[in-house]
């Protein structure tokens, strides 16, 4: 579619990095000031994603890899098989970082012009016979020359996203920490074929996606208080008011034409009856309603929206909406990505890192959006910025019987302890989906983007 807990000293492994001479599994010695100078234009390429957006953001962040060096170990320290795996593109071609405390990080370039991702992404959508629409879209039984092409273009998406340099590594991990570029966070990474056997990428290891450096500095510090006081298990427990709406009655006039989706109705009845959190009726949830409580410093923290999502490659931020009940100030019933990110009305780089709020996009095309060099800008980013942790998104125009099936069991896994958590048991779930519906425009099209707890905490949702 797109075609657009406690310690802060340095890790060891950072000290063993500066100190010695900056080689790489490549033997190349200039490797770390290379890295260095990758993560500062990252940052600046962010810096330039929220000036896009109307945001101010704060000057780009100077001396990026030494505090990626102090906080990365909050998440993933010594051990725990997590890494960080950073993009960088630049001058047509894509670099991949692997970074793990107490390694030296690894990388691998490989040529790829940016159009090149346009292209794989397209070819993908139409290899998974998704029809162009919104959701309660239905995809076509997969077509043997669709099946082909489709998985050529993940052989080659895994050669460029999972470089064969890196995959001795890859090999030991659980967790990816993916910072992307381009519209890489919008392609069905867990489809990736990972081994001799063809096996994806989901059957091996999770992954979340980072939405920048920044967040993930934040989070670490907020998490180290979390574990001060809690140990090595997070109950996770939604605050009185959490929202969940599926199906809301949105304007019968609504141009383009938008059809009612009963497979939203009954996917968050069987939600309420997992978490036990009342639904509110569809004609309730307006924009109004949910901008205030976004907006409300001790507004609830989890958001279950199932309606209807469109994105725009070109204007993302004021034409990407999502489909609510209509109110006064807006009589079409649409929330825009402007609105959304505004919904706090601080700084962007201030995040309200005392608020784990969690958002779960049920709806099309919420992870799409415009792409630029630190990634997409669109609906998932606007609520990062109104200050949620962790955002659930959609890849593509999803099935609405496919969604109301697949999400129930998501909340079946956050209930069940693990580490990394949310993002493995979101990978636990989507394995148990496959199994049952083998169909990858089923159990593929949803992402995670935000930071999990530290790998050595178990987490779980505890309604």
């Amino acid at each position: 579619m797109i075609k657009g807990i406690i310690h802060r000293s340095w890790s060891v492994w950072a000290v063993l990095i500066m100190a010695c001479s900056g080689r790489t599994v490549c033997g190349q010695s200039d490797h770390t000031a290379l890295l260095q100078q990758h993560l500062q234009a990252w940052e600046h390429d962010y810096y330039e994603l929220l000036g896009s957006r109307g945001l101010r953001g704060g000057p780009p962040m100077e001396h990026v890899y030494q505090v990626l060096q102090q906080h990365l170990q909050e998440i993933i320290p010594e051990g725990s098989r997590g890494a960080l795996l950073f993009y960088h593109h630049a001058q047509d071609t894509l670099h991949c970082w692997l970074i793990r405390p107490k390694h030296l990080p690894l990388h691998s370039a490989q040529k790829a012009e940016a159009w090149r991702f346009v292209e794989w992404q397209e070819g993908l959508l139409s290899g998974l016979n998704v029809y162009s629409g919104r959701r309660g879209a239905r995809t076509q039984s997969l077509q043997t020359q669709a099946t082909t092409s489709r998985q050529l273009i993940l052989k080659q998406l895994t050669d460029v996203l999972l470089p064969h340099a890196l995959r001795p590594a890859l090999d030991s991990l659980k967790h990816l920490l993916i910072i992307p570029a381009l519209n890489i966070s919008a392609l069905p990474l867990y489809m990736l074929p990972i081994d001799s056997k063809d096996e994806p990428l989901s059957s091996k290891l999770s992954y979340s996606v980072l939405p920048s450096f920044r967040r993930l500095y934040a989070v670490a510090e907020t998490y180290a208080e979390v574990q001060y006081h809690t140990g090595d298990t997070v109950r996770w427990q939604p605050k009185p008011g959490a929202v969940l709406s599926g199906n809301p009655a949105f304007p019968a006039n609504s141009n383009p034409s938008f059809y009612p989706l009963p497979g939203a109705a009954h996917e968050v009845a069987t939600i309420s009856a997992l978490t036990g959190i009342d639904t509110l009726p569809g004609g309730q949830l307006t924009p109004n309603l949910l901008l205030r409580l976004l907006g409300s410093e001790y507004g609830p923290d989890f958001y279950y929206l199932a309606c209807h999502g469109v994105s725009h490659p070109r204007h993302p931020i004021d034409s990407s909406f999502l489909l609510l009940a209509a109110d006064t100030l807006h009589p079409d019933g649409r929330l825009s990505a402007r609105e959304i990110q505004a919904a706090r009305g601080i700084d962007p780089e201030v995040y309200n890192t005392d608020r784990d709020a969690w958002v779960f996009l049920s709806a099309c095309e919420t992870g799409l959006g415009q792409m630029q060099d630190a990634g997409i800008t669109g609906l998932a980013r606007a609520f990062v910025l109104s200050g949620a942790r962790n955002v659930w998104i959609s890849l593509w125009p999803v099935d609405d019987r496919a969604t109301a099936l697949f999400m129930p069991i998501v909340m079946e896994e956050l209930k069940k302890p693990a580490s990394f958590f949310p993002a493995e048991n979101f990978r636990r779930a989507v394995e148990r989906f496959r199994s049952i519906d083998p169909n990858p425009a089923h159990w593929a099209a949803f992402s995670l983007m935000g930071v999990p707890y530290p790998a050595h905490v178990n987490g779980f949702l505890e309604p």
